[in-house]
């Protein structure tokens, strides 16, 4: 087995980050991934971003050369083999990725830098501006024109708006001593911070204008949380040694752990996909870990969130889904149905010309809402 570090989904695709570079498995049948594709590279890969059709690939190697920490955008118009379309080097040794509309954020602990690179020509990637903290910029989250960085105990504001001049506009001591921290923004007024030292997520009030943040709610772990993804009123955090716990965060002031999953391994990362998570462990490789409904709680069990569909340019994903029953429909403004589609665990992609829908889930948890489908 090889050392991994992050993973991505893309459609019914799974991308790990490993020490040589980065696999793919088609999990179209979650209970036998399928390993379809290899990509080769000089340094570890410690984060993915997938952007529409473009996979963003960061590598770090500590005292490496200036082209083994780097960015790379990749093509996925062919999931199983991905076309290279661009690297940009010298990057420090970058430790986190978040691509935001048109630029990428790239956190650098060892030169203390927030760089912005621009990606709307993934076949020319460039350095738009760069900010430095004076301490190490372990992550990175962004919401709006608002980048929220995690330090060694500060937690950063930062007004990106304009790319080419990002400017710190608030920062607060967070952490209890030395802790790499975990950043991710729920909005621009609340921030979960994980620390991975002190075993626990904090979650941070920001106020709109000036500072300090105030702590709102805490909650221990057993052993190190690594990172987290958020489905409300869900916080999905996953940890060395004692696997993925799932946080009801809907009163902010007191996370309840709802439910878990142990397995082996140090899980570095994760990512979802339908109504599962995938972690990306140390050791183990690629885990698909399944999410109850919330209404399998009447039978007992630990509820959880659904993604039924995500729109994309063109038309729908409608995403597999493992567990209840119920029918998906769609119409048009003009009230023609265009989609009905039972709930499984096979996904699919269905082609909608632009415009605006309206669905609903009939069965035992109905939902409904509108989308806009863009060309």
């Amino acid at each position: 087995p090889d050392l991994a570090y992050s993973v991505a989904r893309y459609g019914h695709h799974a991308i790990g980050g490993y020490r040589a570079g980065f696999r793919i498995w088609d999990i179209l049948n979650p209970a036998s991934p399928a390993e379809v594709g290899f990509v080769s590279l000089p340094a570890p890969v410690v984060d993915l971003e997938v952007k529409d059709t473009l996979l963003f690939v960061l590598t770090a190697r500590s005292a490496g050369s200036a082209t083994e920490n780097a960015l790379y955008a990749f093509s996925l118009s062919n999931p199983t083999s991905p076309v290279l379309l661009d690297s940009l080097s010298n990057l420090g040794t970058p430790a986190d990725l978040e691509v935001q509309d048109t630029v990428a954020y790239v956190a650098d602990p060892l030169s203390n830098n927030l760089y912005l690179i621009a990606v709307s020509q993934p076949d020319t990637l460039r350095t738009l501006g760069s900010l430095n903290f004076g301490e190490d910029p372990f992550s990175v989250s962004v919401r709006g024109h608002v980048a929220f960085v995690g330090g060694r105990d500060t937690l950063y504001k930062v007004n990106v708006s304009d790319p080419a001049n990002p400017q710190i506009v608030g920062e607060d001591i967070v952490a209890d001593g030395w802790d790499p921290m975990e950043v991710l923004a729920r909005d621009t007024a609340l921030v979960y911070v994980l620390q991975p030292e002190s075993l626990q997520l904090k979650v941070v009030t920001v106020p709109a204008a000036g500072w300090p943040v105030t702590v709102h709610g805490t909650f221990p772990f057993a052993s190190r949380p690594n990172d987290m993804i958020l489905s409300p009123p869900y916080l999905f955090v996953g940890t060395a040694g004692t696997g993925i716990r799932a946080l009801d965060v809907s009163d902010s002031s007191a996370p309840q752990e709802t439910g878990y999953y142990v397995f082996d391994g140090n899980v570095q990362d994760l990512a979802f996909y339908g109504n599962s998570v995938l972690a990306i462990t140390e050791w183990n490789g690629l885990h698909i870990v399944e999410v109850l409904f919330a209404t399998d709680a009447a039978e007992g069990k630990n509820p959880g969130p659904v993604r039924l569909f995500e729109v994309v340019p063109g038309g729908v994903r409608l995403l597999p889904v493992f567990r209840g029953g119920g029918t998906l429909r769609f119409w048009d403004s003009l009230g023609r149905q265009v989609i009905r589609h039972p709930l499984s665990p096979r996904g699919r992609f269905v082609p909608l010309t632009p415009g605006v829908y309206f669905w609903r889930l009939e069965g035992p948890a109905p939902r409904k809402g509108r989308i806009i489908v863009l060309r």
